[in-house]
């Protein structure tokens, strides 16, 4: 029996040292680089997360499609060139790799998932054409991000995608934008103006509240805010006027707590459709209602003149 309990003790610390192994491959050389073997098509889940020493750099080949979840969990990145091929950047990819500034990002990829670069210090990002998916949250909290460029194939922006991002100062947004969720760019307070593409439905709750936002154009196709998407206090801080557009007029007076937001309003469609055939005429008919920080524009967009939070 004693024989039998050595053993078995022997065979788990086997077992154990090599699901060690297994969890840093390939070893990073003395420099702390890594070459991954051409012919692989996936960086497995965590595989280069406990290395040592340290992985610095990698090298990947064309054949890898898939980035698993927690590949580089940690590790001592401070750049990443993912090549043509790689479609999916899956959850946590790169989550604590606190030296990543730089990450070059292929026109195959499809999907990058949820908290993908939480914990790095990217400073710029480009999301190319070919992105159809991001994850929720998956660039929250990047103290040193200041400019996001997303490409024209993503349809929807996810909750706390861009969330305590407080550098990002340069946002691009695609046209192919449908809704931009729930907290996105919660508390981005260099963002200082924005325009959401024509197309764009709905705005989610506090997407961009604690923003440093004082201008933002809507199109018209918007058709819902959610409660303190802009976290306008003051009822002079917005101003929604359908005066060039047919129906009533969408603003409530009276909504001036935590935010003026279409669930306040006495009709969903603010900020209309911007049905406005002349451009002299709302300019007149605005002057005349006495809104001086509202701006009319032909494309069908309202401007929203908001003031800067202290």
């Amino acid at each position: 029996m004693k024989a039998m309990c050595t053993i078995t003790i022997f065979v788990g610390f086997l077992a154990l040292l090599c699901q060690n192994a297994e969890a840093c491959w390939p070893v990073p050389d003395q420099a702390g680089h890594v070459t991954i073997p051409d012919g692989d098509a996936e960086i497995k889940p965590y595989q280069l997360a406990t290395c040592e020493p340290k992985l610095k750099s990698i090298t990947i080949p064309n054949s890898v499609k898939s980035i698993g979840s927690g590949a580089f969990d940690g590790s001592a990145l401070t750049e990443v060139n993912i090549p043509n091929g790689v479609t999916t950047i899956k959850k946590n990819a790169f989550i604590g790799c606190s030296n990543l500034t730089s990450v070059t990002l292929p026109d195959s990829l499809l999907t990058i998932e949820q908290g993908a670069f939480v914990g790095t210090a990217l400073t710029k990002l480009v999301i190319p054409n070919s992105v159809t998916s991001l994850g929720e949250g998956f660039c929250q909290n990047l103290a040193n991000l200041e400019s996001v460029t997303i490409g024209n194939s993503v349809s929807a922006i996810a909750v706390n995608a861009f969330r305590g991002c407080t550098r990002l100062a340069s946002v691009t947004l695609p046209a192919s934008l449908k809704t931009i969720g729930e907290y996105a760019f919660f508390q981005c307070k260099s963002i200082k103006s924005l325009t959401i593409p024509y197309g764009v439905t709905s705005i989610g709750k506090s997407a961009f509240h604690v923003a440093g936002l004082t201008r933002v154009n809507i199109p018209g196709t918007v058709t819902e805010i959610g409660e303190d998407a802009f976290n306008v206090k003051e009822p002079d801080n917005i101003q929604c006027d359908k005066q060039c557009e047919t129906g009533e007029p969408a603003c409530n007076p009276e909504c001036n707590i935590n935010g003026c937001t279409v669930a306040r309003l006495k009709e969903v469609s603010c900020p209309g459709t911007g049905n406005c055939p002349d451009t002299a005429q709302c300019k007149e008919l605005s002057n005349s209602a006495n809104v001086p920080t509202l701006s009319l524009a032909v494309t069908s967009v309202l401007v929203f003149a908001c003031a800067a939070f202290a």
